[in-house]
């Protein structure tokens, strides 16, 4: 008996033996997994770092020139007056958004400023009347001097029903109306209609639109922040689009 005994022991060490060098092996070859996946994610993540930092520069530029760019467009708004002398020209715009504006461009058309005066964007369910009321005109110059477009629903639609309106008078020099957060764009969207005209702007003060008190101010900031992102998809879509001169 103890013959068999000591036969199987050195069986059972050989194979324990056997056991330990496979899990030697087992451990070694995971070892080795485990620094070939790490050398593979630290190559990835510096590949990823060299591709995104240009990006991230490229990112940061994009966020300064924009900003730069929108305190530049809130600053010429702001410190925007209305002219002190006025040269007579041949028509005047209006373009409807408060009645700031209908009334100064009456005033403007009362006071000999044009011949003719377009209100441009008149909602279709607005009564020639009730016009007639809030800018204290009388009959005589409604019937003669003022025109009303209907069908404009936005500022490139202002420019474009303006054209038509200024080929129909073959005016060359008409005075804008609108607000002073509003001017750029709107004079961006009327000379790329009509590039021979010479536009002069007249612009409406929004009181709380002043350089001294708009960065201050929530609602300005927003209302600046807005017009700014608005001029600049016209200014990009004036790269694309074809001017929509009056046929």
């Amino acid at each position: 008996m103890e013959t068999q005994f000591a036969s199987v022991a050195p069986v059972e060490e050989t194979h324990r033996a056997h056991q330990a060098e496979g899990r030697a092996t087992t451990t070694r070859a995971s070892d080795g997994e485990r620094r070939l996946l790490i050398r593979l994610m630290n190559r990835l993540f510096t590949r990823l770092r060299k591709f995104f930092q240009p990006v991230t520069i490229l990112l940061s530029l994009i966020v300064l020139a924009f900003a730069v760019g929108f305190f530049a467009f809130s600053e010429m708004v702001t410190n925007m007056r209305e002219p002190e002398t006025l040269a007579a020209a041949e028509g005047i715009i209006v373009l409807t958004g408060g009645q700031a504006r209908i009334e100064t461009a009456v005033d403007l058309l009362k006071n000999g400023k044009g011949k003719r005066l377009l209100i441009s964007g008149v909602h279709p369910a607005t009564k020639k009347d009730a016009l007639k009321r809030v800018t204290h005109a009388d009959d005589s110059l409604f019937n003669c001097c003022i025109d009303l477009d209907r069908s404009a629903l936005d500022t490139v639609g202002n420019a474009t029903e303006s054209a038509k309106w200024i080929k129909a008078h073959d005016y060359r020099h008409v005075i804008v109306v609108t607000s002073n957060y509003h001017m750029p764009r709107s004079l961006a969207e009327l000379t790329r209609a009509m590039p021979h005209v010479d536009f002069i702007p007249y612009p409406v003060i929004k009181n709380d639109l002043n350089e001294d008190s708009w960065i201050k101010q929530g609602d300005a900031l927003r209302l600046l922040l807005i017009e700014y992102v608005k001029y600049l998809r016209s200014m990009v879509r004036g790269i694309f689009v074809e001017p929509h001169t009056a046929g």
